[in-house]
């Protein structure tokens, strides 16, 4: 029999591959960029990757057979692309980014190693198709079917039961608990809760962070009547000033770059000592001198997070 044949032939639920498709996406990019495997962090991937895909399949359960697989299958190919995202900007930069971030090229730096990004991107291509492979299949040779008034019941009811068991398996596990609200930030949580988790935390950790700030009203002091008020002296001294400081040139020591350059017959040096003759010096100030004696280093960094 012809290949043919068998497309759009298989009885598959959408729903049980929109949510097998959700769990597939989120343990693959966790076997990626996991450096410490644990089972607690892993169940809790698990159990949040199910709720996420519970209600995914909730929608599809609500739409007729061949509404059902399509629906399935765009939902589906949604997820992957965020996964997929998220996995080259990790990879590219070390680190996740959120959705917002990464949309307003991380002020400039996204274009600038747009490049970078591209042979990324080519040099995995086999991840994508490992990604995407199941939607193409499943869309090609395979069918929806129609779910009940049951189903749909279930759906919901394992959605809510599976989000309840990733919080209980991270509070119950102690290495991640705080990651959820005191010490959250985007790239640990997408690494303990995965990728929809830690977009679920951004929402709600940025509406927190984001409010509306409070605003405390000075004290006003009372006004005092005139005749309250301390009269003036006549005779008022006026408060003696300090002369300003007049600070010297800032120079280590005389150097004749004349007689420097009179002694080289290098041009290049003697184009420089001509150069540094020509400066005017800047001046000493109060800060002159505050480290002599002691071991200064000076470090200027660029973080990007």
């Amino acid at each position: 029999m012809k290949i043919k044949a068998y497309f759009g032939k298989i009885p598959f639920p959408a729903w049980a591959f929109t949510a097998l498709m959700v769990l597939y996406n989120e343990l693959m990019l966790h076997f990626w960029i996991t450096e410490e495997l644990r089972a607690g962090r892993l169940a809790a991937v698990a159990a949040f990757a199910l709720g996420l895909g519970a209600v995914l399949a909730l929608v599809t359960a609500f739409l007729k057979e061949k509404g059902s697989k399509w629906a399935a299958v765009v939902l589906s190919f949604a997820v992957t692309v965020v996964m997929l995202v998220e996995f080259f900007v990790s990879d590219a930069y070390q680190v996740f980014m959120t959705p917002e971030t990464i949309i307003s090229g991380a002020g400039g730096v996204a274009q600038d190693y747009f490049d970078l990004v591209v042979s990324l991107v080519l040099g995995d291509l086999w991840r994508i198709a490992l990604m995407v492979l199941p939607i193409v299949l499943y869309a090609i040779f395979c069918r929806g079917t129609v779910s009940g008034w049951k189903l749909r019941g279930a759906l919901a009811a394992a959605a809510v039961l599976l989000y309840l068991l990733g919080f209980n398996t991270v509070r119950i596990h102690r290495y991640d608990r705080e990651k959820l609200d005191k010490a959250y930030n985007f790239d640990s949580a997408v690494r303990s809760f995965g990728v929809h988790m830690a977009l679920t935390l951004e929402a709600v950790q940025g509406s927190v962070q984001t409010g509306e700030p409070t605003f405390v009203t000075p004290e006003v002091q009372p006004t005092l009547p005139p005749e309250t008020l301390p009269a003036e002296s006549e005779a008022e001294v006026p408060e003696e000033t300090e002369p300003p400081v007049v600070y010297d040139d800032n120079v280590m020591k005389e150097l004749d770059f004349e007689a420097l350059s009179a002694e080289t017959q290098h041009t290049a040096i003697r184009a420089v000592h001509s150069y540094v003759n020509s400066l005017k010096p800047s001046k000493k100030n109060e800060y002159t001198g505050l480290f002599a004696g002691k071991n200064l280093i000076l470090i200027t960094a660029e973080a990007f997070c």
